[in-house]
């Protein structure tokens, strides 16, 4: 059953609960208010025939006609009946009850419908002759008619020993009962309606973020990873969870989009790998297969052969232990976390390329500590190859700056040269792993590409990063920024 049928179902059995207790007290309260009013009508006029001479005639004597004298017999006459008939009322059953029981000829209504004749059942003539003292109260009581006509609403006034009784039909208050329950019938089956279209409404409007939910979930599931759900109202519960869906399936698409080029990057890297391994390990065998063609016996051609291997040999191992360092920043294993100078870092890197590659204008711009936290072996690591990348890639004589300073709170390593520079697309790539601008020179001097992002890696590492500044034919600036230390001492 779909969640639109359940509220339907749910609200319709609501209403025809409500509707049903409702009816069911307006009913039973409508008739007892009638009742009561017919009780206190009969009431009223037994207590106006008490002082009537047809009661007091009628109850005093005993015997005539019919159990006492008739409107015309002994101790009555007609006017005796008509004031009966002017104090009781045209739709009103009168009789008279003698001491001993009897009843006189009746005073029948003239109105239909009206009372008829009721029938007294042995217990009813007992208290009908009951004595009612000083004040004696009038009891009501219902009963079946004489001639089978239906039920009659009898009130008995004790009088004189006798009684006077005073009899109306029922049928008027059940005639009324059955209008007033074909109108609640008819009423609460509009309402039901009324309520049901309202309640279709509703509920369609209620449940149509639902279903753009599910629209939207389906169509994520077939491949559709844009789509999104409407947000909807901002302060509604499915407004919050279409929000709260949106962002988890932004954070979802975000972690295939990483898993993608982590893929990507991967393939990219073994690819890499793999060529790199492969061309020192292809030079290596080709001189092996020299040495079984007969290359021991030329010497001069085995030592270059040897060379040759043990070059090949090293430059392998360089390579194996840059991936090594990047599988451990992938890793993600804990580095030191000790203070660090950079100014110390950015003048020994300055004096290494000074004493390397003599000539080569250095200058050294660091006036001041700049303390860090972080490794200081991986530091070193990252000046190095700062400054040997700029050995490798700019012409001889190509002056440099190393420069260390702090700035908004964080601690700055740069290296700038006067060199050829970089285009656009080339800065954007310059950090990722086995690339090279210019591929031929590069691997002729030894360089595999990962310099630079073993650099932006370690700088990472310590929650800092690694950027580049490049202008065609104005030189390129590298800059790693690590946080600083909570208090630097003075110096």
């Amino acid at each position: 059953m779909s969640l639109r049928l359940r509220l339907l179902t749910g609200l319709a059995a609501l209403v025809v609960l409500g509707l049903g207790v409702f009816g069911t007290v307006t009913y039973l309260s409508v008739n007892h208010f009638l009742l009561n009013r017919l009780d206190s009508q009969l009431s009223d006029a037994a207590r106006a025939l008490t002082g009537t001479d047809a009661a007091r005639l009628r109850i005093a004597g005993g015997g005539g006609l019919g159990g006492g004298p008739g409107p015309d017999g002994p101790g009555g006459n007609g006017s005796d009946e008509t004031s009966a008939r002017n104090a009781a009322g045209p739709e009103l059953f009168v009789e008279f009850v003698h001491p001993d029981g009897s009843a006189f000829e009746p005073v029948r209504a003239t109105s239909d419908p009206g009372g008829v004749a009721p029938q007294l059942a042995p217990v009813v003539a007992a208290m009908a002759t009951g004595r009612g003292g000083d004040r004696p109260q009038a009891r009501t009581f219902t009963t079946s008619a004489a001639a089978g006509g239906g039920s009659e609403r009898v009130a008995v006034l004790p009088m004189n020993g006798g009684a006077i009784v005073v009899t109306a039909s029922l049928q008027p208050i059940r005639d009324t009962l059955w209008r007033l329950l074909v109108v609640e019938l008819a009423v609460g089956l509009g309402v039901l309606v009324l309520t049901g279209g309202l309640g279709l409404a509703l509920a369609r409007q209620a449940t149509r973020p639902l279903e753009e939910i599910a629209a939207t979930a389906d169509a994520i599931a077939a491949g559709e990873m844009d789509r999104r759900v409407p947000a909807g109202r901002s302060g509604s519960e499915t407004g919050r969870v279409a929000r709260a869906l949106n962002t988890m399936l932004t954070q979802i698409q975000d972690a295939f989009r990483r898993r993608d080029d982590t893929e990507a990057r991967l393939r990219t890297f073994v690819a890499d790998a793999s060529h790199e391994l492969s061309t020192p390990l292809t030079s290596i065998r080709g001189y092996a297969e020299l040495f079984h063609r007969g290359l021991q016996d030329r010497p001069e051609d085995l030592a270059k052969a040897l060379r040759r291997i043990e070059s090949e040999a090293t430059r392998m191992g360089v390579l194996v232990d840059e991936l090594l360092t990047l599988a451990s920043f992938d890793a993600g294993r804990p580095l030191g976390r000790d203070p660090v100078d950079l100014r110390a870092i950015a003048a020994d890197a300055a004096a290494d390329l000074r004493a390397v590659d003599p000539a080569r204008p250095v200058d050294l711009d660091a006036a001041q500590p700049v303390i860090v936290v972080g490794d200081e072996a991986r530091l070193r690591q990252v000046a190095a190859n700062l400054v040997s990348n700029v050995r490798r890639y700019t012409p001889p004589g190509t002056p440099v700056t190393v420069r260390a300073h702090r700035q908004d709170g964080v601690g700055l390593l740069e290296v700038a040269d006067s060199g050829p520079g970089m285009t656009p697309d080339q800065a954007a790539r310059v950090f990722d792993r086995f690339f090279r601008v210019d591929k031929a020179r590069s691997r002729a001097m030894g360089g595999a590409g990962l310099g630079l992002a073993i650099v932006a890696s370690i700088a990472e590492a310590h929650g800092g990063q690694a950027t580049v500044k490049t202008t065609v034919g104005e030189g390129t600036t590298f800059t790693v920024a690590i946080p600083l230390a909570a208090r630097p001492p003075e110096g």
